[in-house]
């Protein structure tokens, strides 16, 4: 992994555009159990982040790494969970 890290970094160094530099990815405790509790209760996406005050691009990655290190389960729907069930949009 360490390997990769560094490919990944020489590319920054080398890149021509960098996505996403204007979002913010730091996160609070309290706001990451909130999302954690949120995201347990099914609550779509769109509702997180209004509640958070965050962009999507934002949660999602949040969400992912969450995921990806065990701390929350997939859920039906996944991101649109509730709106799917109930066809709000």
């Amino acid at each position: 992994m360490e390997e990769r890290l560094q490919k990944r970094d020489t590319r920054l160094i080398e890149a021509d555009y960098i996505a996403g530099l204007h979002w913010n990815f730091a996160w609070q405790k309290k706001e990451i159990e909130l999302v954690k509790k949120m995201w347990e209760e099914g609550a779509p996406a769109g509702e997180i982040i209004k509640r958070l005050g965050c962009r999507g691009p934002e949660l999602v990655i949040l969400i992912m790494d969450l995921a990806e290190k065990g701390k929350i389960e997939e859920r039906p729907g996944a991101f649109m969970a509730e709106e799917k069930r109930t066809g709000q949009r």
